[in-house]
């Protein structure tokens, strides 16, 4: 199934959603971090 596909709102603003097995992950776009709070 192609998580990504359902819309960018799953991921957060400057980042990219890449499917992985059963899932998806959020990678930062170049020059960005991934904040956790």
């Amino acid at each position: 199934d192609d998580e990504c596909s359902r819309g960018s709102s799953i991921c957060p603003i400057n980042s990219l959603c890449r499917n992985t097995p059963g899932s998806y992950v959020c990678d930062c776009i170049s020059g960005y971090k991934m904040i956790t709070e």
